[in-house]
């Protein structure tokens, strides 16, 4: 009985002995953590980190959709008539003072769909865009009316502004130097499509104060045109021309605005 019971016991150690005694068998446990992968070697106990390039192509081959945060566009208006900012006689009231019409647009989750390369995409987001048209003369829009009208006041108004809020999406084909984007220099051209969501004037004066109009003054509740950028790194230029008129057509002198400004990364 003792002599089978130590046969037992021992029956492991020869088979141990025996597999140490063939050809080595390697025991290697490898682990990905993002772009670095970790090998460990059981048999010499060490541990060897490495980066793994093919693992990285793998990953930029993959990733088609690339989406920030936000972005924003900071720029100037103006109103054009037949390609001229200076109107004639008897659309002078309209006419815009630079400087004092701003362009505001705030683009939210702007994302890129690579085309070719990373170098070659298509671009788009949700933008809220504020275009507002100081006045240069003394103009008054009167509101809840069937067609535009405005009225010459004898004020001299501090602040006299329409201030439409578009709600619009772009849609822009992307050129790119560079994979990186701090490295690259970009230009894009597409187009935009909005409709108005919030409009109304907004007066200062010494005699009546800050006076504030809701009203949609005839506006054009749809919108569209051509947009164009250029730019390197984070900072671009930007020109933004509508194709549709300010107002409704039939109720108004057509008028376009046009946008000039700087576009602050990431869109």
């Amino acid at each position: 009985m003792k002599t089978i019971l130590l046969t037992i016991l021992m029956f492991p150690a020869f088979g141990l002995f025996a597999q140490t005694g063939q050809e080595k068998v390697s025991d290697t446990t490898e682990v990905m953590f993002g772009k670095k992968k970790i090998r460990i070697n059981s048999d010499s106990a060490t541990v060897n980190i490495s980066y793994d390039k093919k693992s990285d192509t793998t990953h930029k081959k993959n990733h088609k959709v690339h989406t920030d945060f936000f972005a924003m566009d900071i720029g100037l208006n103006m109103l054009m008539y037949n390609g001229n900012p200076n109107p004639s006689v008897p659309y002078s009231p309209l006419e815009t003072k630079i400087g004092a019409s701003w362009n505001a647009g705030l683009h939210f989750f702007p994302t890129s769909f690579n085309i070719y390369k990373h170098k070659v995409n298509i671009k788009t987001a949700l933008t809220l865009d504020v275009t507002d048209f100081g006045f240069r003369n003394s103009t008054t829009l009167v509101p809840k009316t069937t067609m535009v009208a405005w009225i010459n006041d004898s004020l001299d108004f501090k602040k006299n502004k329409l201030k439409p809020l578009y709600l619009q999406v772009p849609l822009m084909l992307n050129f790119e130097t560079h994979k990186k984007r701090s490295k690259s220099l970009h230009f894009s051209a597409g187009v935009y499509g909005g409709i108005l969501i919030d409009s109304k004037t907004k007066q200062k004066s010494t005699e009546r104060g800050k006076v504030v109009v809701k009203d949609d003054f005839n506006l054009n509740p749809f919108r569209y045109g051509v947009s164009a950028r250029i730019g390197y790194g984070g900072i671009s230029l930007y020109a933004n021309y509508n194709l549709s008129p300010l107002f409704q057509s039939n109720l108004a002198p057509k008028v376009f605005p046009l946008s000039l400004g700087i576009n602050i990364v990431p869109f």
